[in-house]
């Protein structure tokens, strides 16, 4: 075997492990659980056409897979619909009702991406949207700002805020007349690094 024949093998094997490493690169995933911490789930809904009434679900988990094609990554959530908190006791008490979204029957809103298109600064996610049993498809806007120190960027990590706006009754949640129906939802999303 001469020399040259054994530089082709050599060479063709480096081209070999190279490709191989950019593919794997490509479809490598690395999954996050919510940083439960610093994540926040909050709504706003119109009352009397005047008043806006805003609160927030204290409790919820969730999952991040942040692929290297970022658009092909994923986001996953359950919220539980009992934790509810519009710092009113009463009112809370109402929402969990059968009048609402009647929590004894359906605990968990579910969402899951089908859908992300963007960059990781500013994407749109599109996925589904379950509540009392009724999955419909939603859009978040989503933006993204790194955190980190200037002394240690190895403790760098994204946080990630969305908005969407949710017609009520597309989920069978149709009591009160004095209710608007578009509800929007404040997503703030921080991966637990």
């Amino acid at each position: 075997m001469n020399i040259f024949h054994v530089l082709k093998i050599i060479i063709l094997s480096i081209c070999v492990f190279l490709f191989t490493l950019a593919y794997s690169d490509n479809i490598k995933e690395t999954e996050y659980q919510l940083d439960k911490t610093q994540s926040e789930i909050k709504f706003k809904i119109k009352n009397f056409g005047l008043l806006t009434v805003e609160g927030k679900f204290e409790e919820f988990s969730g999952s991040i897979k942040m692929a290297t094609d970022f658009e092909k990554s994923q986001v996953n959530a359950n919220v539980n619909i009992s934790s509810i908190n519009t710092e009113n006791k009463s009112r809370d008490e109402h929402l969990r009702s059968k009048d609402f979204f009647e929590t004894s029957k359906y605990p968990l809103m579910v969402f899951k991406s089908t859908n992300i298109k963007g960059n990781i600064e500013n994407f749109k996610m599109e996925g589904d949207l379950t509540i009392k049993g009724i999955t419909k498809k939603v859009t978040f806007d989503c933006k993204s700002s790194a955190t980190n120190t200037k002394e240690d960027t190895a403790k760098q990590s994204e946080i990630f805020n969305a908005e969407a706006i949710i017609n009520r009754k597309d989920f069978s949640i149709e009591h009160g007349s004095t209710i608007g129906d578009e509800v929007k939802i404040y997503l703030k999303i921080k991966p637990e690094k």
